[in-house]
Parts: structure tokens; sequence; C-alpha cells
């Protein structure tokens, strides 16, 4: 989780979420393969949804943010050169 809160401010370019998501994946096949003496285990279809369902959603975030970075601006002394008054 902490890769891919690091995503939000760092520029890595989708590295960093890549890496969140795989460490997720491994973590949750690490549940998955305990022993049945601790009494968690997790079933893929709790596994795929949720790492999917999460990937996705930080996907989704990064994706919204790089498109408000390229979007001219509508306020401010830049939105209003060359504009007549």
């Amino acid at each position: 989780m902490v890769l891919l809160i690091v995503e939000i401010k760092v520029v890595s370019h989708g590295v960093l979420t890549i890496g969140g998501v795989i460490a997720m994946l491994l973590g949750s096949i690490m549940l998955y393969d305990s022993p049945d003496v601790t009494g968690i285990r997790l079933s893929w279809f709790v596994i795929v949804p949720t790492v999917g369902t999460t990937a996705a959603l930080v996907f989704f975030a990064v994706t919204m943010g790089i498109r408000a970075l390229y979007r001219p601006s509508v306020t401010g002394s830049s939105a209003m050169v060359g504009r007549s008054a």
C-alpha cells in the first residue's frame, strides 16, 4: 500500500504502482499458502478481485492526475493571456 500511496507524490511513470500491485498480490498469495494451523487462508475469489480493483482505482487516479496536469489553465493570469477584455 505504501508504494501505491507514494506513486501519487513521486514521478515514477507507473513503476511504483506496478511494484505495489505485485507486492499486494505476493502478500495475498503468502496468506493463501499458509498452513491450516494458523487458520488464515484466503480464497482466490477474494484475492483476484481485491488486487484488481485496487490496481484499477490507483491506475484511474494516476490517469486523472496526469490529464489534469496537461489541461490548459482556466483561472489566473495565465488563462487571460490572448483573450479580449
